[in-house]
């Protein structure tokens, strides 16, 4: 059963990782803070398994560390490529706005 669990897990990761496309240096740095700081918290979190608090922590801080600067830099591009303020919609009721360098 275990065999066939992690058989599936890598089949999986493979397939994602296929479409992944990666536009910038600062999405590794993002993945590797947001991992680093996951696994911290991980292995904080689950007393009784440490290292498996730091699996998982450092797998879902990677993803989601890697996802929002990859996020925050395709913004900064498309905000100076048009030089003008870009918005996204809201789904918590906040404010999403991207402002291009030296423009208030």
């Amino acid at each position: 059963m275990k065999t066939r669990t992690l058989f599936g897990v890598v089949v999986t990761a493979v397939a994602l990782g296929g479409c992944a496309t990666v536009s910038s240096p600062y999405t590794y740095q993002g993945a590797a803070v947001g991992g680093a700081l996951g696994a911290a918290a991980g292995a904080l979190i689950d007393g009784n398994n440490r290292w498996r608090g730091a699996l998982i922590g450092g797998a879902l801080g990677s993803a989601m560390g890697g996802a929002t600067a990859e996020v925050a830099s395709r913004a900064a591009r498309q905000s100076a490529a048009g030089n003008r303020p870009v918005y996204y919609p809201p789904h918590d009721r906040r404010d999403y706005r991207n402002d291009p360098y030296g423009h208030w």
